[in-house]
Order: C-alpha cells, then structure tokens, then sequence
C-alpha cells in the first residue's frame, strides 16, 4: 500500500521580498507532525566559457558566513523574468560581460527537505575577446573581485577548499562536460 502525505494549515511566520517562513501541519500516513518551509525565489547561474576553457569568477562577501568566496556570477530570478533573461542580466551586471546566448544545463534543487528553490545554470559560450571584457561592477553589493581563470584553476581551487559554494561547483562540473562534447 502506498503511504500518504499532505500538508494543511500552513501559516507565514516572516515573508519579504527574497524569502517567506512557514509553518505547518504535516501528515505522514495520517500521524500529524509540524514542518517548517523556507520559499525562496528560484535562482540562476551564468558561467561565460571559451572555446579554450578560460572563464570568469567573482569574489563576494556572503553575510551568512562572514567570509569571502570565490564563486561564478549567480543571482534571483525576478518576477515574471525566465532564468535564460535573468542569467544573461547577472552575467552583464556582476561581470560586465553582454552576450545574447546561453545553454542551459539540467535545473537542480536546493535542499528540497527544506525549500522549493530551483537553480537554473547556464554555460554562456563567448569568444577570448568578449571574456576580457570582464570587469568589477564598482558599488556592486557585496562582489569585492574578479579574476579570468581556466576551468583547470578552478578545479585546483575546487580541490583545495577553496572554491566551496555548490552551485558553483555544480556549474564546473556541468563546463568540463560541455567542453567534452565540444571536443
């Protein structure tokens, strides 16, 4: 016999503009427990790529750990944008760089135990010229830096510790198999 889930009275305890808390009531095969939910707008990833594997990584400050990380250029998707709109807009607000085209790789969920978010992550292939016009947006929240690397620093720096944010990491992963197909 298949079990039964449902969720019913599900109250806001905070909402603003990026997130909404919520409790409520949960059954698993009818045994009643308490669930707290975390909505948050769906998310993007713009990681420009060339033909020889250089790329674009930024440095920001993240509030939550107090730190610095070393990350590919992400961002939320705003109401009534879809995530290709939204990637190419951060991609040109956190790096500088304007491109038209991007592919999109598989969508993933972040922790699904505990919100709905979906990230959307894109490769957006550009040519060396293009890339170097990369630059640091001046007064640009909490992006400290930028750096033009190749996918193989990013690994060492993915080996290291050092470039720890799992998006990110994903959308490596997701680069190294799209320069295998490419050949």
């Amino acid at each position: 016999m298949p079990r039964s889930f449902r969720v019913e009275n599900e109250q806001t305890i905070y909402e603003d503009r990026f997130r909404r808390f919520t409790r409520a009531d949960i059954y698993r095969d009818d045994k009643k427990g308490e669930y707290t939910f975390i909505y948050l707008s769906d998310f993007v990833g713009a990681l420009p790529l060339t033909p020889d594997g250089e790329t674009v990584i930024i440095k920001t400050y993240r509030f939550p750990l107090q730190d610095y990380l070393w990350e590919f250029s992400l961002g939320g998707v705003d109401a009534g944008e879809q995530p290709l709109e939204a990637a190419l807009r951060e991609l040109r607000e956190e790096t500088g760089i304007i491109t038209e085209q991007a592919v999109p790789m598989p969508m993933m969920l972040q922790s699904p135990g505990l919100t709905n978010r979906k990230f959307y992550p894109f490769i957006a292939p550009v040519n060396k010229q293009t890339l170097y016009t990369a630059k640091c947006p001046q007064n640009m929240d909490e992006i400290v830096d930028l750096r033009i690397v190749s996918l193989d620093e990013v690994g060492a720096m993915i080996d290291r510790g050092d470039f720890p944010d799992l998006p990110s990491v994903m959308m490596y992963a997701f680069a190294r198999q799209y320069m295998e197909r490419l050949g």
